[in-house]
């Protein structure tokens, strides 16, 4: 791959995918790069390696199923921790990232929740977020606390 590849895939310029080949890179993790000539080449392996570290690509889903931990307890139900795998292997991962990552790191900003927002989580995120919530607040003002 080159710069103008990932700056295509990414919706970024040029520059900033150059900037992303060296520290600091994007929010601390630097895209592995090799110098070419006058250019960067990329590894595609590199570059799949590198959207996982950064929250953009979630890692693929694994046959054995892990034990339930605080992550369900701290995401919403339909939502999953970008490290956590799913608790079935039938059940999937939402379309969009959990409630506080923004809904398209690469997207324009916005100030109101948005499917292609830069700033703003998804606004299926915040909606199961808030029905979460909501449960929760019903639950104790009941006065049990049993799911």
């Amino acid at each position: 791959m080159t710069i103008q590849d990932v700056a295509r895939n990414e919706g970024i310029s040029e520059r900033q995918a150059q900037r992303y080949c060296r520290a600091p890179g994007y929010k601390g993790h630097v895209l592995p790069a090799t110098r070419k000539d006058r250019g960067f080449v990329i590894e595609e392996s590199d570059y799949r390696a590198w959207r996982v570290e950064c929250e953009f690509d979630f890692l693929p889903q694994q046959d054995a199923a892990p034990e339930r931990t605080k992550d369900a307890e701290q995401f919403p139900k339909g939502t999953a921790s970008p490290d956590a795998e799913p608790a079935s292997p039938g059940e999937a991962r939402p379309a969009y990232p959990p409630y506080p990552l923004p809904a398209c790191p690469g997207g324009p900003i916005t100030n109101v929740p948005h499917p292609t927002s830069g700033s703003m989580p998804h606004p299926q995120a915040c909606a199961d977020y808030f029905a979460e919530q909501a449960r929760k607040m019903k639950a104790k003002l009941r006065g049990y606390d049993n799911d």
